[in-house]
């Protein structure tokens, strides 16, 4: 593609523009059926991949094929991703590691982030955990050198990646990290390794509308794959706005207040209520009292709170102290 300075200045004046920034989190936690779920609503592709009501960080997750082809089989999300000015885009996916289920001749990685540029998808940034737990970053024209990652048996690991595009210099910055999440996912995370670098690319780093997608395969050691987010400048999207997790309800829909060692729960319709300590163990699950619920008898500590009014799911976190 030839870049003629009005192409450019055009290009230019769309990533200036007003975006909006999606923050999106999906905890694959809500499945009413096959054709409803949050798989199938935020995801296409992802051959393979199967969604599971249990086994997850907070209930949900995804059951990881035993081997994909890679660069192809990946779950594409629903939105495409606007590079916005100064902005830093972030992207990740969290995954449990299990070497018994290694095939040391696979090849398999245990997980991926792709991001594919409409104007050309060979133009792309592929952030990989290898099958040596090397952290990859491979681009169109530049590759990163390797970096190790640390991953021990039976943790949850988050994989990020960062982007931040320079359109006026066709330069894109990008950082990809392995943070470990301790055995049930609820751990304060601490990095098991990062990889960084900056590459130039004429095409992506002024492309409006890229494809982000993830994959994983359990030959390479992900066995559960769960909590992708997405933070990104939204472009053309395809995304629900009635089902999995919607951090935008309107705050009379759910209020949360935490105190002395109860919390209470304020839903404007009557929902299911489960509560969760920071190592995973459920402290309660049962229908919602009315308009508020009162929970009493916690300890200090953090708890993650879900609210399922059968519509959207919406979590967040409580702190209580002493």
């Amino acid at each position: 593609m030839k870049f003629t300075p009005a192409l450019l200045l055009f290009l230019l004046q769309s990533l200036l523009s007003p975006a909006q920034i999606l923050n999106q989190d999906v905890t694959f936690d809500f499945y009413q059926n096959a054709s409803n779920n949050d798989f199938v609503n935020y995801f296409g592709n992802g051959p393979g991949l199967l969604p599971s009501t249990t086994g997850g960080i907070t209930g949900g997750c995804l059951i990881a094929p035993d081997s994909i082809n890679w660069g192809n089989d990946d779950a594409i999300f629903c939105s495409h991703y606007k590079p916005v000015l100064n902005d830093t885009a972030v992207f990740s996916i969290c995954f449990l590691y299990d070497s018994s289920a290694v095939h040391p001749n696979s090849f398999q990685r245990p997980v991926s982030i792709f991001l594919h540029p409409y104007a050309d998808f060979n133009h792309y940034i592929i952030a990989s955990v290898s099958l040596t737990k090397k952290i990859e970053i491979i681009t169109y024209g530049w590759i990163a050198p390797n970096a190790s990652a640390i991953l021990l048996q039976n943790h949850w690991y988050r994989f990020v990646l960062k982007v931040k595009m320079v359109p006026s210099a066709f330069t894109a910055y990008t950082w990809a990290e392995v943070l470990d999440l301790g055995t049930t996912g609820l751990s304060a995370p601490l990095s098991s390794g990062g990889n960084l670098g900056s590459f130039t690319d004429n095409i992506l780093t002024v492309d409006t509308s890229i494809q982000v997608s993830f994959s994983g395969a359990k030959v390479g050691g992900a066995v559960l794959l769960d909590n992708f987010h997405f933070r990104a400048g939204q472009g053309v999207s395809t995304c629900p706005a009635t089902t999995g997790i919607s951090e935008a309800a309107s705050p009379a829909d759910f209020q949360l207040y935490a105190s002395h060692g109860s919390l209470q729960v304020t839903c404007s319709r009557p929902s299911w209520l489960r509560i969760y300590q920071a190592d995973g163990r459920m402290v309660f699950n049962g229908r919602t009292a009315g308009r508020s619920t009162v929970v009493d008898g916690l300890g200090t500590g953090l708890y993650v709170v879900s609210v399922d009014d059968g519509k959207h799911i919406v979590q967040r976190k409580a702190v209580l102290a002493d």
